[in-house]
């Protein structure tokens, strides 16, 4: 995933576009705590949408600490 400073959109934008063009499964981290696991299938400026067992979940960025992609082993 190469991530350069000289295009226009966001870091954290062409982070999320690159989960979801791979369909990778993620990790997010709430600052609370709570982890939830699925795959990135779209975002907005405030929230991300993220689909687990062919349930969606609507997650506000505010509440995410961290977005990890799971390691291929």
């Amino acid at each position: 995933m190469k991530i350069t400073a000289d295009d226009s959109s966001s870091v954290q934008d062409q982070f999320i576009e690159n989960l979801i063009k791979a369909n990778e499964t993620v990790s997010l981290f709430l600052k609370s705590g709570v982890q939830l696991k699925g795959v990135i299938v779209g975002y907005d400026p405030l929230t991300i949408t993220l689909s687990y067992n062919n349930n969606l979940q609507l997650v506000y960025k505010h509440a995410i600490a961290t977005i990890c992609p799971h390691i291929k082993d």
